[in-house]
């Protein structure tokens, strides 16, 4: 049982450490997966993956400091956990773009992920270049200007400033909207 755990941390670090992660940052967290083993996952201040049973968990905007706890059972009934505090540098500031939005499902809204950062100008264009949505205020439903609603392969521009600062850096990319 030892030598499961040792096999769960180092998972766990190899994930982490030797990679800066800062303040806003999205991880993904795993461990070795096998068909018959069952997970809990305990996470805190994240209490949504209270006891979610999956081989990994994806957090979406990684606090200064985080809490995580990983209860693995074998089929034989053998039960191994790991215990581990991932601190967070803070880098000044992030930002990070989801890739879809499935406004039927769990993702309902799209919106960029930041920390100290000030979000000048957004809009979504389709694949001739026609802009379908702009931001003025609220995060976007899947719906373009008119109350249509979207479904496919659209690009993104994000016009953004580091909090405090006059410079404006542009994002472009691609967000798949699924119905």
């Amino acid at each position: 049982m030892n030598k499961w755990l040792i096999i769960l941390l180092l998972l766990f670090t190899n994930q982490i450490f030797g990679q800066n992660k800062c303040i806003g940052d999205t991880i993904t967290l795993w461990v070795d997966s096998n068909a018959t083993w069952t997970y809990k996952w305990f996470v805190e201040p994240n209490i949504e993956f209270f006891g979610q049973s999956s081989p990994s968990i994806k957090i979406d905007s990684l606090p200064q400091e985080l809490l995580v706890w990983i209860e693995v059972e074998n089929n034989n009934g053998c039960v191994g956990e790991a215990i581990i505090t991932l601190v967070a540098e803070d880098c000044g500031w992030s930002i990070y773009f989801a890739t879809a939005l499935v406004p039927d499902g769990v993702n309902k809204t799209w919106f960029p992920k930041y920390h100290n950062v000030v979000i000048r100008k957004l809009f979504i264009f389709d694949r001739w270049g026609q802009m379908q949505w702009s931001w003025v205020g609220e995060e976007f439903k899947g719906i373009n200007d008119k109350g249509n609603q979207l479904d496919g392969v659209f690009t993104f521009l994000c016009i953004y400033s580091p909090q405090g600062k006059k410079v404006e850096y542009q994002q472009i990319g691609k967000i798949v909207i699924i119905r």
